[in-house]
């Protein structure tokens, strides 16, 4: 019994010294990455354990189901199916909504006289096809993303005008439409008329004239249309928001300039929720897998929070989706406009 014993003592040590000899650098910033912290999501993190970070295999909504849901028409149209959408809204009759559509399929494919093509200039398919060659001899066979990234750039080269290459319009009759869709009360037709009027001040101006102001009634438009539960509205408000304005810019509520990028990218995620086109195979997502290989997200969350942003960039995009959410659910907005543009414009003023 005293050997018996003897055995359990030794055994006892052993795992005792075991226990307080020093971790290997390897394995203490394993265990370190285990923390209450680390395995929570919550508390401070060393730098570090960004590479214990994987991007998810879903899509999972942080708000829980979608309170707002895009018509046919509204899918169709921002997955970029314009040839069937063209046909049918072209025949009328239209809602104020879809008065917008059919304006912005025309600014997109047709060719309108004095302005440059867009859609029509497409690349042919012979062009596509060679470009696809070259990216194809430039994979290695032994790439485990090899057919992922083709099939990428498939989704990416899609033309969205196809079967309108020979559709035409004006200035004139694209304008009209918005003016219809406003006059009917859709918002996004009288944000497209709004930027319509600063791009055409731009243009008068010249490139060396003052930067153009922003009116106290589009200021007024672009926080409603920031506050609607519609998403792709206050998508369109973003987009007005891209010209560096002299005389305004838009802040949080700590008074800090909104920045740009994380907006649109904020305002992309809550309109996912209602059907805006977030998979894999949208632009964002399918470019990085195919041109940079980034190709482990499924959906343009998992893309821009393990690949494309900075922790300031997330953070910034994580603050500003719970802001247009609120401001979604309730019309209150947090950001207001502050009467000076913002202090990157402003050196240039």
């Amino acid at each position: 019994m005293r050997i018996v014993g003897g055995f359990i003592a030794l055994a006892v040590v052993a795992i005792v010294a075991l226990l307080l000899w020093p971790a290997p650098d390897g394995a203490r910033k394993s265990n370190a990455s285990q923390s209450p912290a680390a395995a929570s999501g919550h508390g401070p993190l060393a730098p570090d354990a960004v590479l214990a970070i994987v991007p998810r295999s879903e899509f999972r909504n942080p708000a829980g189901p979608a309170r707002f849901v895009l018509s046919a028409s509204g899918r169709e149209f921002y997955e970029k199916k314009y040839g069937a959408l063209y046909a049918r809204l072209a025949k009328g009759p239209r809602t104020p909504e879809e008065n917008f559509m059919l304006a912005r399929i025309l600014e997109s494919c047709a060719l309108v006289p004095g302005e440059a093509p867009r859609g029509a200039a497409h690349p042919i398919k012979e062009v596509i096809e060679g470009r696809r060659a070259k990216l194809a001899a430039a994979l290695s066979p032994s790439d485990p993303d090899r057919e992922r990234r083709l099939a990428a750039f498939d989704a990416i080269m899609r033309n969205p005008c196809e079967g309108l290459e020979q559709l035409k319009s004006t200035r004139a009759e694209i304008d009209q439409l918005y003016r219809d869709g406003a006059a009917a009360g859709d918002p996004k037709a009288r944000l497209a008329l709004a930027r319509q009027e600063l791009r055409e001040a731009m243009k008068e101006k010249g490139r060396n004239s003052p930067m153009p102001k922003l009116g106290d009634d589009q200021m007024a438009l672009i926080r409603l249309s920031l506050s609607s539960n519609d998403p792709t509205t206050a998508l369109e408000a973003v987009d007005a928001l891209m010209f560096p304005f002299g005389n305004a810019s838009l802040r949080d509520s700590d008074g800090k300039p909104v920045e740009y990028g994380p907006l649109r990218n904020a305002a992309t995620l809550v309109a996912c929720d209602a059907g805006y086109p977030c998979g894999a195979d949208s632009p964002q997502v399918a470019g990085a897998c195919a041109y940079s290989g980034h190709c482990d997200a499924a959906s343009l969350r998992d893309y821009l929070f393990y690949y494309a942003g900075s922790p300031h960039d997330s953070q910034m995009v994580a603050r500003y989706e719970n802001a247009l959410r609120v401001a979604g659910e309730t019309g209150q907005l947090s950001f207001e406009f502050f009467p000076a543009p913002s202090p990157m414009v402003a050196i240039f003023q």
